[in-house]
């Protein structure tokens, strides 16, 4: 009796480590696999973040050479936009001359037609 109680508890313990090994093999697997996704992650990211530093480092060395080119250029903004003030007052001055003149020679034929008839 007691060698079957043994073998009773030799097959349950069996049995138990077999369906030990059968959920931790698959879950072991997902586990690595789910491991090295997050390795590539890791990297790729570290990859990103390492471009970006480089990317972020060129900008910031060329702020010196981009505020020098500001002070040179403002004087020549300021510079063009008085002169395009300049060209739209000359332009609107223009326009009022265009329209003087429009109405006077509007004028004149009516009064060339007048002098032709006399």
């Amino acid at each position: 009796m007691r060698s079957k109680a043994l073998m009773a508890a030799f097959a349950a313990v069996l049995f138990l480590a077999a369906v030990f090994v059968a959920w931790y093999v698959p879950a072991a697997s997902r586990l690595h696999f789910q491991i090295e996704e997050t390795e590539k992650s890791l990297e790729t990211n570290r990859g990103r973040e390492r471009k970006q530093l480089y990317e972020l480092g060129q900008t910031v060395a060329g702020i010196p050479a981009v505020r020098t080119e500001m002070v040179f250029s403002v004087p020549f903004t300021e510079e063009a936009h008085h002169a395009a003030d300049s060209l739209k007052k000359e332009r609107n001055a223009l326009r009022s001359l265009k329209k003087e003149l429009e109405k006077k020679t509007a004028d004149q034929p009516a009064v060339q037609e007048d002098a032709g008839h006399e």
